[in-house]
């Protein structure tokens, strides 16, 4: 029995929560929460991405350079990224005396991938490009009024990794038209190419015969 000195407010409250409890939860429209299962529609499948294909890569080192590893850095910063013939092409008009150095290990490396893999100059870019402090020497440092002192000559390795490129996803994540353009006909270019030299070297086994 409910007591009398209840307030009516309190009382309201507790008649309010007691309905709610005895209430049967409503169903939707469907009737039953399996029925609810079974309607959900089920996700489309994703179709699977094909799984990218291992690039092939070389590498060469350039040891004992005379060139001081913080100046062969700065050299090193501006041909990162690029392709073989971009890199080459820095190089010859750079006045630096560390594009010498980096030339000629592109070129080497170049060749070795062409030798090793049948790659092009123009299927390769620089994946890295890693320049470390090499031995150094002490030498007199000739001075004014009679005196001398010590300078620390340096020197610095200079490592290139080349890789292959993959021209399907630089096209898929190209950021605008014009860049898929030009990966698209840089593509196009080194197919013909190809096919130019397999044909002329059928011609010359053909006129060997």
């Amino acid at each position: 029995r409910e007591p009398a000195y209840w307030p009516r407010a309190s009382m309201m409250m507790i008649q309010r929560l007691t309905a709610l409890k005895s209430a049967r939860p409503r169903l939707p429209w469907f009737g039953s929460v399996r029925n609810f299962a079974d309607s959900i529609p089920a996700a489309p499948e994703t179709p699977k991405k094909p799984e990218p294909r291992e690039m092939r890569k070389v590498s060469q080192r350039f040891t004992n350079i005379s060139y001081s590893p913080l100046k062969m850095n700065v050299v090193a910063k501006l041909l990162r990224r690029l392709t073989v013939p971009e890199a080459l092409a820095q190089c010859m008009f750079s006045p630096k005396k560390g594009a010498v150095a980096a030339r000629s290990l592109i070129e080497k490396a170049s060749d070795l991938a062409h030798r090793k893999h049948g790659l092009e100059r123009e299927e390769l870019f620089v994946e890295q490009l890693l320049v470390n402090q090499g031995p150094g020497t002490k030498r007199v440092r000739i001075m004014g009024r009679g005196r001398h002192g010590i300078e620390f000559v340096r020197s610095s390795h200079l490592i290139v990794h080349l890789e292959e490129i993959d021209f399907e996803a630089r096209i898929a994540s190209a950021n605008n038209s014009r860049q898929a353009k030009k990966w698209t006909s840089r593509r196009d270019v080194i197919a013909a190419s190809k096919q130019a030299a397999q044909e002329a070297e059928k011609l010359e086994e053909e006129a060997a015969q």
